[in-house]
């Protein structure tokens, strides 16, 4: 079975890097120690770019 899981943030002025930082240490590598695999990690989009 597969799950795929789609997620939305609000970035911060200038805190895309820290975010990222975090997402990576509190998700991603947490979730790839237990086996699962992790397909994407953040991007912004052209919107949330702008802001």
């Amino acid at each position: 079975m597969s799950i795929l899981e789609l997620r939305q943030y609000t970035l911060h002025p200038g805190r895309r890097d820290e975010l990222i930082t975090l997402f990576e240490r509190e998700f991603v590598e947490p979730q790839e120690e237990l086996g699962v695999r992790v397909v994407g990690t953040p991007e912004p989009t052209a919107r949330s770019a702008l802001r």
